[in-house]
């Protein structure tokens, strides 16, 4: 079975964090999962994990899963200022767009973003953890 060091959540809803926490748990599919509330404390942690002293507390994720909707910082906004991050910053491999299914043309901007990987609508499941762990990870 496949399994990836750090899974970072953002999301500014704290149930729904919590609830994918322990659908990623239940996966089996990482070994620490990583929280944060907005896009500015995930930017916040991406910058402190570049710096070597940090990395207990802040590993470098290798997969991201990112919620679209979120004040102070949405999920697009985020995504303008990731891609001017150093590339020792960013995810390992991979950032999922979370949304709810009411639109379906966030799911189509999502799409045509380079930096999103996959998008999967709410809630996220340990099925859609491992589905994403097989088909996008080599450990």
């Amino acid at each position: 079975m496949k399994m990836i060091d750090c899974i970072l959540l953002i999301d500014d809803d704290l149930n729904d964090n919590e609830f994918h926490s322990l659908a990623i748990e239940e996966s089996a599919a990482c070994r620490q999962i990583r929280e944060v509330n907005n896009g500015a404390e995930a930017l916040n942690y991406l910058i402190r994990s570049a710096d070597p002293a940090n990395a207990g507390a802040f590993p470098l994720p290798d997969l991201i899963f990112l919620d679209l909707n979120m004040p102070l910082m949405n999920g697009f906004t985020f995504l303008e200022e990731y891609s001017k991050l150093e590339p020792g910053m960013k995810a390992k491999k991979l950032i999922v767009m979370l949304s709810v299914p009411l639109n379906r043309s966030d799911e189509i901007k999502a799409k045509s973003i380079r930096e999103i990987d996959d998008f999967c609508f709410k809630p996220l499941t340990s099925v859609m953890v491992r589905d994403i762990i097989d088909r996008y990870f080599d450990c």
